[in-house]
């Protein structure tokens, strides 16, 4: 096979195998060139002091130091001062887990005042279960909504906490020490992830012991308010009653007389039947006219109940927020804070 040169001197060109692989390696060489010079541009134009060292010893203690200052200042005022977005978040959140609870007090009233949402009290009451009827029909789901209302407000919580620790430290001189101000910023942003650990892992365990600050009170004032309604029905279902006992004697001697006039009815049961007709007529009446006089009182009662419990969650959920940040600073490890090894 002739060679390169003797084919160029016979004037014939290099075959496309060969000039494909020139190309090929021409191209890598020219990427491996540019490559090389992008690094070395890059290591000279890099100044030595732009690369973060690991922080020293002196400069992370100062930086653990400066974070429990932060902490520690949180301890001594109340929640909203420190954390804003946080409180507003609570009462949205907790607004809006109640919202339906307030929908179902005309439901609840609905029920009570019919004759047979009366009787059907009445029923539940015999058998002890006249609380649970009220909170189901007032509380339902409010459980759950509160536990996704606590989640919200958590992790907002610790957003918050993150950004107010951004934003409030500074790399002082007294902080950076022998460091510059780049191994400052790495120091604190150590500091500051372990600060967050800390918080997470106690509000974690204050979860257990508080119950879910506020939403475990939430429930026991529920069933508090349920209590309460209950007590309330039964005593107006028997003060119902002496008018409505007056109103069956009414009706039972109607009944007897339709009895004398009506061959076969009967004076006793034609007084059976009056005395059915007379008592459920009174009911009618009777809760009508209930109905008309206190069905607004008694709605803003069953309203006031929901509002003082609503106010207990939000107050719960605060203290519980107030109680892991003390005790994050209570537990903070003395190592991290002592200003000298």
């Amino acid at each position: 096979m002739p060679s390169t040169k003797e084919a160029a001197q016979s004037g014939k060109l290099p075959s496309s195998g060969n000039r494909t692989g020139i190309f090929f390696f021409g191209t890598i060489g020219v990427l491996f060139l540019i490559t090389a010079i992008l690094l070395i541009t890059a290591h000279v134009r890099t100044s030595p002091e732009e690369y973060v060292r690991t922080p020293s010893e002196e400069l992370t203690k100062a930086a653990n130091v400066r974070v429990y200052e932060l902490v520690s200042g949180y301890t001594d005022q109340p929640l909203g001062t420190s954390f804003p977005d946080t409180e507003s978040l609570i009462d949205k959140q907790v607004d809006k887990a109640f919202a339906p609870v307030y929908k179902n007090i005309k439901t609840l009233a609905d029920a009570h005042y019919t004759v047979t949402g009366e009787y059907t009290e009445l029923i539940y009451a015999a058998f002890g279960k006249l609380e649970d009827r009220i909170e189901k029909i007032l509380f339902e789901g409010l459980q759950e909504r509160l536990d996704v209302a606590m989640g919200h407000i958590t992790t907002g919580f610790m957003d918050e906490l993150r950004n107010n620790f951004g934003e409030e430290h500074e790399c002082s001189q007294d902080v950076v020490g022998n460091g510059n101000e780049s191994e400052c910023h790495a120091a604190m942003d150590i500091a500051i992830d372990d600060m967050l650990r800390r918080f997470k892992a106690s509000a974690l365990a204050l979860k257990g012991s508080m119950a879910i600050g506020g939403v475990a009170a939430g429930v026991l004032i529920t069933k508090a308010i349920s209590a309460a309604i209950a007590k309330k029905l039964i005593a107006v279902t028997a003060a119902k009653a002496t008018v409505k006992l007056s109103g069956t004697a009414s009706g039972a001697a109607t009944g007897a007389a339709i009895g004398t006039i009506l061959p076969g009815a009967g004076t006793a049961a034609g007084g059976i039947i009056g005395g059915i007709v007379g008592w459920f007529l009174v009911d009618k009446v009777v809760i009508e006219v209930d109905e008309y006089m206190n069905r607004d009182d008694f709605e803003k009662k069953v309203t006031a109940q929901i509002d003082e419990q609503k106010a207990q969650v939000k107050a719960e959920i605060r203290k519980f927020l107030e109680a892991t940040i003390t005790d994050v600073k209570n537990k903070t490890p003395v190592e991290l804070i002592r200003s000298s090894p």
